[in-house]
């Protein structure tokens, strides 16, 4: 009976484990930046870090359609919206290993995304 409280025990600790790491991995926040304006365009990076976990949060489509569904949500408070966007450049660099731990294998990684959009003067939109 000890034996079997003891497993159980363990077990939900390391769901418990399993969906903190994930909950935070989908809470860490992201940046954008912008880099320049140039010929009628202002560049943008946008950044957001993921973990690897099962490798789906880093090539799956349907994580990169969140990705680029959090770009649109900056995008649209910078007040961009429905303005002609063009993705550049995407690059995925390693940044080391989650601060709890993680579980196993768990690595972060920051997906950057360089993005071209049609420069909106604001000063003159007003």
């Amino acid at each position: 009976m000890r034996t079997t409280n003891c497993a159980v025990a363990i077990l939900f600790f390391q769901i418990l484990f399993w969906i903190s790491c994930e909950s935070v991995a989908r809470k860490v926040p992201t940046k954008f930046t912008p880099i320049k304006v140039e010929d009628g365009y202002q560049y943008f990076r946008f950044q957001k870090q993921v973990t690897n976990f099962q490798n789906e949060h880093l090539e799956s489509n349907e994580y990169e359609k969140k990705r680029i569904k959090i770009l649109e949500m900056w995008l649209e408070r910078s007040e961009y919206k429905n303005s002609e966007c063009e993705i550049i450049s995407r690059d995925c660099i390693f940044a080391g290993k989650p601060l709890l731990g993680g579980v196993g294998s768990d690595k972060l990684y920051n997906i950057y995304y360089e993005v071209k959009v049609k420069y909106k003067d604001k000063k003159k939109a007003g």
